[in-house]
């Protein structure tokens, strides 16, 4: 097959000149963004239990939130850390979902809903780390 473009100048040069304009066409007709807005499917939870070992953090904390997460349908994966005195949950989101904003809200409510059963305190806090929010 190279032996044909060897022989064959003409071809070479035309084939060469057909992939350059066709990589130019492409690019130029490649839809540009200034501040490309980009989708967040991940985010945290992360619950301060102070002085809590990190089997009753699990116990008391970690369990009872993912429990509450995975009601949700729009939720892919949570997985979990549980240490001393703190509980990392790290949610994914389903690729099919477009608007996360409202899923997110939702997220934030059922993290910070009061249960009976859970020993947390006022000043204890969950913070949800998404979606991130670029600085204005």
């Amino acid at each position: 097959m190279f032996n044909l473009f060897y022989r064959n100048r003409q071809l070479l040069v035309l084939t060469l000149t057909l992939v350059v304009v066709w990589g130019l066409s492409a690019l130029l007709t490649l839809s540009r963004m200034e501040d490309p807005e980009i989708t967040q499917r991940f985010g945290q939870v992360v619950t301060f239990l102070p002085g809590a070992t990190p089997e009753r953090v699990e116990a008391l904390v970690t369990e009872k939130l993912e429990d509450r997460l995975f009601e949700l349908e729009e939720i892919e994966a949570i997985d979990s850390t549980s240490a001393t005195g703190v509980s990392v949950i790290s949610v994914e989101l389903k690729e099919a979902i477009r608007e996360v904003e409202p899923v997110w809200s939702k997220v934030r409510a059922k993290s910070t809903m009061p249960s009976p059963t859970c020993p947390l305190t006022p000043p204890t806090r969950n913070i949800v780390t998404a979606p991130l929010r670029p600085a204005p």
